[in-house]
């Protein structure tokens, strides 16, 4: 690999190479330790959005106050996917490596797999952090019009052509065939990386989200299965070691490792969401990342909304005619393109 791209590479954040190497420098070079980091590769690289899905639209459904914030500064905000509400977000995953291939029970094992989920809940002991922006294939949906995603009714959907977002990573430092101005963009010295203040969307990633059914096995949730065969492994070589020290110090780098992809699953009972999610794999420190008390960490995407007339908004059906008025006259005066038109759903 010739210079340029090692520095290309460099910044979208060479998640894999570093826990490779963590693994590595702690003496966990087994096979099994190898198979797994490539299963955990595998699961991200298939869940990664389609290039052929291109030419499709993706949503942003939000109330008001957010879309004047999106409409003024054109970017959008991803936050740690640990700041989730949901009390199961992070945790289908585990539960469902927990009880595939149930040919056998072993309470240690599966004290072990919980011991890596707290250790993830719990997000003080480690640096590395996946922020993330929660968006749908849903357009015009009576069922995000009818939630908190849309306000009830009362909020508003940006759409957004996806080959938008769909032009990094976000995790990987594998080489990739990217576009010339792209490859020029990102020509940079390790310095001039830390002096972002803004995430240029090719440093993001977005990525489907897998629902998992306990009755049925696709193949991606084949890929989970192989990474449970290489959890267990490796559980039972400590346990044949007795060595309570390399739990220890496995426990964290489990931690690391599958953090990022247990975000990427949910149950099937939220299939109808169709949910994507823009990623990016950060470390505290890195001057793009932002904080305050009151909203912890976040990120900011540098401002690429509205430049193109590709760019569209629903507003909510609960929406009256003078707001909807007021917001179309909002984005004319402040010269942005975007096609505004009401929602078409029947909402009560």
């Amino acid at each position: 690999m010739n210079e340029n791209k090692k520095n290309i590479f460099q910044l979208m954040n060479p998640f894999i190479s570093k826990l490779t190497s963590k693994f590595e420098e702690n003496g966990f070079t087994s096979e099994n330790h190898k198979k797994l980091i490539w299963w955990v590769h595998s699961f991200l690289r298939s869940r990664r959005c389609k290039k052929e899905d291109n030419n499709s639209y993706i949503y942003q459904y939000t109330n008001f106050n957010v879309l004047e914030s999106i409409r003024k500064y054109r970017k959008l905000r991803l936050t740690p996917a640990i700041y989730m509400n949901d009390p199961e977000e992070g945790k289908v995953m585990f539960s469902y490596i927990k009880n595939i291939d149930n040919s056998e029970t072993n309470i240690s094992f599966i004290n072990f797999i919980e011991k890596i989920q707290r250790h993830i809940s719990d997000g003080t002991e480690y640096d590395t952090i996946a922020f993330i922006r929660s968006l749908s294939r849903n357009e015009d949906s009576m069922v995000m019009w009818n939630s908190s995603y849309g306000d009830n009714g009362a909020g508003a959907a940006i759409g957004m052509r996806t080959e938008k977002l769909n032009k990094g990573t976000g995790i990987f430092d594998e080489e990739e065939k990217l576009p010339k101005e792209i490859l020029n963009n990102f020509i940079i010295s390790q310095n001039q990386k830390e002096d972002i203040e803004t995430l240029p969307i090719e440093r993001t990633g977005l990525y489907e989200i897998l629902y998992v059914d306990k009755q049925a096995q696709d193949e991606h949730e084949y890929i989970l299965l192989e990474i449970k065969k290489c959890l267990k492994n490796i559980f039972e070589k400590m346990l044949l070691d007795s060595d309570d020290s390399k739990e220890k110090k496995i426990i964290p780098l489990l931690s690391e490792l599958l953090s990022p992809i247990s975000y990427m699953v949910k149950d099937t009972d939220w299939k109808h969401e169709e949910e994507y999610r823009l990623f990016y794999i950060g470390s505290i420190g890195e001057k793009c990342i932002k904080s305050n008390c009151e909203s912890g960490l976040y990120i900011e995407t540098e401002p690429f909304l509205f430049d193109t007339d590709d760019d569209k908004i629903y507003i909510g059906p609960k929406i009256d005619d003078i707001i909807f008025l007021k917001c179309i006259h909002n984005f004319k005066q402040n010269g942005l393109k975007v096609h505004i038109q009401r929602s078409e759903s029947l909402l009560r």
